[in-house]
């Protein structure tokens, strides 16, 4: 497939999801249906931090207390976008291009479950809220369904995602 068709695909696909979102949410508002009211988090804050890279649709780099950091976004998982791979999938381009709109060049506060807790390739994981709004990014990546929610997600916060 050539390369400008690729992204035409991209485009058209990116679309789609955002009016299916855009859709449902528009349903639940017809009907009356309120969110769950979001659970006190009991966590550990790890603080603030400055995104300076996207690395795909659920992991970031963050310049937090001096240091570079990878996270991976705890309560939501979207696609893949494996470096080794020649041409990553559409869904896992589409979500990096959106998570990067979302959160490239902005401050955001983490919040882990427990002190430290890291994946498998070394990723601390934690929640993700945008500053200065507080919007709770995990949930805006499963709600605009760019993810879906993680299995890794803490019970308390799961009613909210799975809205």
């Amino acid at each position: 497939m050539g390369r400008g068709l690729g992204v035409l695909i991209a485009v058209l696909w990116g679309a789609g999801v955002f009016l299916v979102g855009a859709g449902v949410t528009a349903q639940a508002e017809r009907r009356g249906v309120d969110p769950p009211a979001m659970p006190s988090f009991t966590g550990i804050e790890v603080g603030e931090a400055n995104v300076v890279e996207v690395l795909d649709g659920d992991s970031l780099v963050v310049l937090l207390d001096g240091e570079l950091r990878r996270f991976e976004i705890l309560g939501a998982d979207a696609p893949e976008w494996r470096e080794r791979d020649e041409e990553p999938g559409i869904e896992a381009v589409v979500a990096k291009r959106f998570l990067t709109r979302l959160l490239l060049g902005e401050r955001v506060a983490i919040h882990e479950p427990e002190a430290g807790l890291v994946d498998q390739i070394g990723r601390r994981r934690g929640y993700v809220y945008r500053m200065p709004d507080g919007m709770w990014v995990d949930l805006e990546i499963v709600r605009q369904g760019y993810g879906r929610v993680s299995t890794r997600a803490d019970g308390v916060f799961e009613p909210a995602l799975r809205w």
